[in-house]
């Protein structure tokens, strides 16, 4: 044991031998508050309580800490002390392992979690009623429940952790003012990020992909989703429900398997704007009021580029929808206003000139059915090539969109050419997560 600055202590662990002690918890119940503990590499079979303010990490970058917990029904590290640091354990339960947490913060604040692997508990990080705590970092993987969960808690930064493969990424609950920054949620079971019932948070420049749901948003006020990159989830790029009052800006919600973005029932006043929505089934599909849709890109979706649903007092401007199947589709609206948008169909123009096409084969074989063979090659050939010229101009230079209007005010849209509007609605075919609309983002 040597004192540092301050009267503070260095405490030293091998589980060899060779240290002050063997054991983790040993050093920790022996340690005054704010001592370092220092452990060496090894592997440790410990639940470790800290219930004091201290340091623990490891003898060097070099060091590989694996800690399993004796106690399954316990947390690997149980933190009721604030002014904790917890800084690079690799932190594991056995695979389908019923143990609590990796590494549980109660009623805390101003903890360091940092640097840490933790796989195959419950929820690898548990945050519960604590504050100004900063998680950053961290691996969390192969989980039973959460990578993440924070409950009841307040002003903490999630930043940097990447979290993957386990049944929910980040879960943050009933608490409010937290940062979300930076994160990689990627290939959980459900959603990579999910808000439910918590107001004032910002989550931004976070990455979650090949998720079920990338984003969601549940029961929650005035939060920032902004420059985030969800996309290759199987459903969503982002779902918002029974939510109000959100800012939505400059993400990117792209090859989603059904929806690059989803406003659904109980939603009002959220915004969503200067955001890139591409090559998803339908680029944003809503069912919600009073929503402002301004300035976004969305482009090459299969189905609808905005598809409107029983929807009433919602402005959708100044987007540019290009080489949708449909760029706007509406039913059964009330009271909304779609302008100065421009709109280019490129697939109802390809069926357009696809059924020409056809019409223009039938007929030259009936007119060559008396030619000579050669006459008839030459002519095909150059029938041939004024099809492939067509066919390129129908795919580069499309020209036709559709738009059904009901009870909406539209102005000052702009079609990329001056062809009519073929104004015939189709029933859009969902495949919704109905499991998801329980308005809980996890059972």
């Amino acid at each position: 044991m040597t004192a540092s600055t301050g009267a503070a202590y260095t405490i030293t662990v091998d589980g060899s031998g060779g240290a002050d002690y063997t054991k983790i918890q040993e050093a920790v119940d022996n340690a005054n508050d704010t001592d370092t503990v220092i452990v060496h590499s090894g592997i440790y079979s410990e639940n470790i309580l800290i219930n004091k303010p201290l340091t623990l990490k490891p003898a060097d970058n070099n060091s590989n800490i694996i800690i399993k917990a004796t106690n399954s029904s316990n947390y690997i590290f149980h933190i009721r002390s604030s002014n904790t640091s917890i800084t690079g354990f690799n932190l594991t339960g056995e695979t389908g392992s019923k143990l609590r947490s990796g590494i549980y913060l109660d009623n805390v604040k101003h903890c360091q979690i940092s640097g840490n692997s933790i796989s195959n508990v419950k929820d690898g990080i548990l945050l519960s009623s604590s504050r100004e705590n900063n998680i950053e970092g961290n691996s969390l993987y192969s989980n039973g429940l959460h990578g993440i969960n924070i409950s009841g808690s307040d002003n903490n930064i999630i930043s940097k952790n990447r979290v993957f493969s386990n049944r929910y990424g980040i879960i943050v609950e009933s608490s409010n003012s937290n940062l979300i920054s930076g994160n990689n949620a990627s290939l959980n079971e459900n959603y990579g990020i999910a808000l439910f019932k918590t107001n004032e948070s910002i989550v931004k420049d976070n990455i979650a992909t090949g998720n079920r749901h990338g984003i969601c948003l549940t029961s929650s006020f005035n939060n920032k989703i902004e420059n985030n990159s969800a996309f290759k989830n199987t459903l969503s790029g982002s779902v918002v429900w029974d939510s109000e009052a959100n800012r939505l800006e400059n993400n990117n919600f792209s090859f989603n398997g059904d929806s690059g973005l989803t406003l659904l029932h109980e939603n009002s006043n959220n915004r969503v704007v200067n955001n890139e929505i591409s090559h998803n089934n339908n680029g944003i599909y809503s069912r919600s009021d009073g929503a402002l849709i301004l300035n976004n890109t969305i482009n090459s979706n299969d189905k609808y580029g905005i598809l409107l649903i029983h929807t009433e007092d919602n402005i959708i401007e100044n987007n540019t929808l290009l080489d949708n199947e449909k760029g706007i589709e509406t039913k059964k609206l009330s009271e909304n206003r779609i302008s100065s948008n421009t709109i280019d169909d490129r697939l109802t123009t390809r069926k357009l000139i696809s059924a020409f096409l056809i019409l223009i084969v039938i007929g030259t074989a009936y007119y060559l059915k008396k030619e000579s063979l050669i006459l008839k090659a030459l002519k095909v050939l150059l029938i041939a090539a004024i099809v492939l010229i067509l066919a390129i101009l129908a795919w580069y230079f499309p020209f036709e969109s559709s738009l059904y209007e009901s009870s909406v005010e539209i102005n000052n849209i702009q079609w990329a050419d001056t062809a009519s509007i073929n104004e015939s609605y189709t029933g859009g075919n969902l495949s919704m997560d109905l499991a998801y609309l329980e308005k809980y983002a996890y059972p």
